[in-house]
């Protein structure tokens, strides 16, 4: 008896939880369907995809921005002062260090700049 009893609370339980999910999923997809910016993004994504398809098929595919830069570092290293203002956390201004042979200096006030 104890048995089917928990039998039928986990129905009920997977049939709430089902019920739920279904309801969150629904009123998501139908507040996506009148988001104006989901919606640029969307037409701005397509094309973009069709201009790579159209210009740029033998082009390099870069993952993210530390693949960009590296990319582009082991490209060239032109003379002169190497200089990152806004640096954060470090990670660029490490990267770029790491992949050139002179210094580089990194500013940051660590404080958001005022209006003026």
């Amino acid at each position: 008896m104890l048995t089917s009893i928990k039998r039928a609370l986990k129905r009920r339980l997977a049939a709430l939880v089902a019920e739920v999910v279904s309801d969150v999923v629904r009123r998501e997809s139908s507040n996506q369907l009148f988001d104006i910016s989901i919606e640029r993004q969307r037409i701005a994504l397509n094309n973009t995809a069709r201009y790579v398809g159209r210009h740029m098929l033998h082009a390099d595919v870069l993952q993210d921005r530390p693949h960009l830069l590296t990319f582009a570092l082991e490209r060239t290293t032109p003379p002169g002062l190497y200089l990152e203002f806004g640096v954060a956390s470090g990670t660029t201004v490490n990267l770029i260090a790491s992949a050139i042979a002179g210094p580089i200096y990194g500013f940051d006030s660590f404080a958001k700049l005022g209006d003026d």
